[in-house]
């Protein structure tokens, strides 16, 4: 079984990337945003609340992907531990 290293660099990168837009969108929205207050008002409170789970859970989900094992039944993961 042979793998292209190319391919599962960028692979790798991709999924990098995804993580970091994940992280990104949360700070900027969540974090950083002055305009979050209005947000809260009962009218989009569920709302906000349920993207914010979402991106934390992606994200979260994401890292420790990153963390699996570099086979799992004889296929490849895209992981840091190679």
């Amino acid at each position: 079984m042979q793998f292209e290293p190319k391919t599962i660099i960028e692979e790798f990168c991709q999924e990098c990337h995804r993580i970091h837009a994940y992280w990104q969108i949360l700070k900027y929205l969540f974090d950083e945003n002055s305009g979050l207050d209005a947000l809260k008002a009962p009218h989009y409170e569920h709302f906000v609340a349920v993207i914010k789970f979402i991106l934390y859970e992606s994200l979260v989900q994401g890292v420790a992907r990153l963390h699996d094992p570099a086979f799992q039944a004889g296929k490849p993961n895209l992981t840091i531990n190679y």
